[in-house]
């Protein structure tokens, strides 16, 4: 049974996420969905005057928003899902996740917006590789006009 983790930040793209979720699920061995947000410590300046208890409820607010789409996503197209929160170094952190998550993939979306979001996600994908023990699958949008303009979620073409 496959196990998927998707990393989620405010720039994730949602929809592509949510297609390549339903086309692994569609074969019956995906078995869970994790979905992770990681968020950087903050700087030890920053905690000698703001106590644990703020910068955790921040980092967890920031988390939270940062997932809010997906999960909203995901939650209408009936598709079960963990949430999970870290702090930590993103690429670091991820591959420990996926470790003790026992995934089976790391999937990472990739929107066609523009070449500094393309440049940035290659960078820090690259980085991950390096933590990574699972596979890490680049899940690519299509461009916008091949998307099909239709109720669902865009996971088939109309004939």
């Amino acid at each position: 049974m496959r196990r998927i983790l998707i990393p989620v930040d405010s720039t994730t793209p949602v929809e592509t996420m949510l297609r390549a979720v339903v086309a692994r699920r569609r074969d019956g061995a995906t078995e869970s969905v994790h979905l992770l947000n990681v968020q950087a410590p903050l700087t030890a300046y920053v905690t000698q005057f703001v106590g644990r208890q703020s910068v955790a409820g921040f980092q967890r607010e920031l988390g939270e928003k940062a997932m809010a789409a997906i999960r909203r996503r995901f939650d209408a197209a009936g598709i079960p899902y963990t949430a999970h929160f870290c702090v930590g170094d993103v690429a670091a952190t991820i591959g420990e996740a996926a470790r003790d998550l026992r995934a089976s993939e790391i999937l990472m979306g990739l929107d066609q917006e523009g070449w500094w979001d393309s440049l940035t996600t290659w960078l820090q994908i690259n980085r991950l590789r390096r933590y990574a023990t699972v596979p890490v699958v680049v899940v690519v949008a299509p461009p916008a006009d091949l998307v099909p303009a239709f109720g669902g979620i865009g996971t088939s073409v109309p004939r």
